[in-house]
């Protein structure tokens, strides 16, 4: 019978840097994956039900989720894992169950949340019986070459393993999918359709990292609705508009980013 070892630990990396790609050398949007585990080792599976979390320092230009991929490999049939990401505040900016990927493989659809430069968050993963690894070091050999995205400050791991370990070894099959480049906003903008269309009393908007004005023109060419959008602001209130088809344009120093017909009842 498999024995539990208690534990609760919180272990400081410092100064630690992921990735090796220099952000001012990126001149498009780029989108670069940061396993949260060290490498180049050898890894013992074991089992985990607790809590896993990661404060870290965005020290890369302001970047967007892409997913966070989480892999739960077969030496188990069964496994959970639920995910928060905490502001500095400890304001919970998304949270949510993965969804499935492929064989073993899991992805968080965090792609609503971004990284502010020099801004701190956390990272927590509740696990349940789900494959973490054991491994046969403590350092991280990815050193960067110049500056990276993330600078780690701790990691914790709190809960119960089925065999006694060294906890400061333990990490899960987390790799943190990042969107980056002076482009963020294009991208997020690309990606981005009405939403809900029909309307009623609102719509959805792009969460883009600078202000930007949102205006409404109706069939007959007339700006009915021209308003200012505060960067991260997520919703455009139409409730003093008639029904109607209208073109919605987003525009900034007399720009147009971005053009959709949305129909009001």
């Amino acid at each position: 019978m498999k024995k539990s070892h208690t534990f609760n630990l919180r272990g400081v990396i410092a100064t630690l840097l992921m990735g090796v790609i220099p952000f001012l050398a990126l001149a498009q949007s780029e989108t670069e994956s940061y396993p949260l585990y060290p490498s180049n080792s050898t890894p013992t599976d074991v089992e985990v039900d607790g809590t896993f979390s990661m404060n870290f320092t965005w020290t890369g230009l302001p970047s967007r989720i892409d997913v966070i991929k989480w892999q739960n490999p077969a030496s188990t049939t069964s496994g959970s894992a639920y995910l928060r990401i905490l502001d500095t505040d400890g304001s919970v900016l998304w949270s949510g169950y993965p969804e499935e990927l492929g064989a073993s493989t899991h992805g968080f659809d965090a792609s609503t949340v971004v990284f502010e430069t020099n801004e701190s968050y956390t990272l927590e993963f509740d696990l349940t019986q789900v494959d973490v690894t054991v491994y046969s070091n403590s350092s991280f050999p990815w050193r960067p070459i110049d500056n990276g995205p993330i600078e780690i400050n701790t990691t914790e791991l709190t809960g119960m393993v089925d065999q006694p370990v060294d906890p400061d070894l333990i990490f899960p099959y987390f790799t943190l999918n990042m969107v980056y480049s002076v482009s963020l906003d294009e991208n997020l903008l690309e990606n981005w359709t009405p939403h809900p269309n029909p309307a009623t009393s609102f719509i959805t908007l792009p969460q883009l990292s600078e202000d930007y004005t949102a205006r409404m023109i109706d069939m007959s060419g007339k700006v009915v609705l021209n308003r200012r959008v505060d960067a991260g602001q997520s919703r455009l209130a139409l409730s003093n508009l008639h029904p109607g088809v209208y073109l919605l344009q987003f525009t900034r120093d007399n720009e147009v980013l971005r053009s959709s017909r949305v129909v009001l009842q």
